[in-house]
């Protein structure tokens, strides 16, 4: 069977069953097609025809704007009683003020005629320009309480086009400009804890001193370092201790030898108003502030 057979035999179907003259005679149609060439693509275009919609509104009103309309391929033999027999996502319904019928949707290679566009550009004028606000940022901290998120607006030719145009902010300056910071709160920290270094040696071999170590918080998923704040701050170790150096020699690494200086006549004062704690005294009265010093650790 060649095609302008096929096309004859679909046709010839189409006839009989609205005549109700009974089935075709397949063999004998086949034996003798159309002859008409031009009269059997006549009727195949009647019977398959391209249905062509309204345009609709353009998508909007200012800068890059489009309008569509359907455009379908259908099949124009479907009798009223027959519309029941479909789905009605497969129909489309056709009034022409004094009638309405209903045509099926097929595929498009069915139509012969070259498809027309579905899809225009609309002439709209630019849009005036606007603040475009971006996405907001990441809460910082991300965690524990209240925090901040900062985001970037633009002077653009509305949010609404394919490509905007940026100009400069002073082509915006009588519209409302949107806020670049706001505040927000990811509630409570989770799986954060505290994790402490060892004590430093004691910052006097001789005396009272201090001791620090190092206080980071850790993640108990990653195993990383993040910000302080995302530790709960009450459960915070300490960071510094006071301690009491031995005053023994070789204590320190690299002390020095311990007396009292010659010139020094005041060591008696610099122990009595208790300045041994002073860089400056104790190096100078090291002896005196060494046994004052041991006086007070023994008591």
């Amino acid at each position: 069977m060649n095609y302008t057979q096929l096309i004859s035999l679909v046709i010839l179907e189409h006839v009989l069953a609205e005549s109700g003259s009974g089935e075709p005679d397949y063999n004998n149609f086949l034996g003798d097609p159309i002859e008409d060439e031009y009269q059997l693509w006549e009727s195949w275009m009647l019977y398959f025809q391209w249905y062509v919609g309204d345009w609709s509104q353009c998508s909007s009103t200012c800068g890059a704007s489009y309008r569509y309309r359907t455009v379908k391929c259908t099949r124009n033999d479907i009798s009223q009683n027959d519309v029941y027999y479909y789905p009605a996502d497969e129909l489309i319904q056709i009034d022409n003020g004094n009638m309405t019928w209903y045509v099926l949707i097929t595929d498009d290679a069915h139509c012969r005629e070259k498809k027309v566009i579905d899809k225009e550009t609309c002439d709209t004028p630019l849009c005036t320009p606007e603040w475009v606000p971006e996405e907001w940022s990441q809460c910082d901290p991300w965690c524990g309480g209240m925090g901040l998120r900062t985001r970037e607006i633009r002077c653009m030719s509305g949010s609404d086009t394919e490509k905007p145009m940026v100009f400069s902010p002073f082509m915006c300056f009588n519209k409302p400009r949107p806020p670049v910071v706001g505040m927000c709160d990811n509630g409570p920290c989770r799986h954060m804890t505290w994790e402490v270094g060892d004590w430093s040696k004691c910052s006097s071999y001789c005396g009272r001193g201090r001791q620090i170590r190092r206080i980071s918080c850790i993640s108990t998923y990653t195993g990383h370092r993040v910000i302080p704040s995302y530790c709960p701050q009450r459960l915070r170790p300490h960071d510094r201790q006071t301690c009491q150096g031995s005053c023994e020699e070789g204590s320190g690494d690299n002390q020095p030898v311990c007396y009292d200086d010659p010139s020094a006549q005041y060591c008696r004062l610099v122990l009595k108003f208790r300045l041994c704690s002073h860089d400056f005294y104790h190096k100078m009265c090291c002896v005196s502030c060494r046994a004052r010093a041991s006086y007070v650790f023994m008591s």
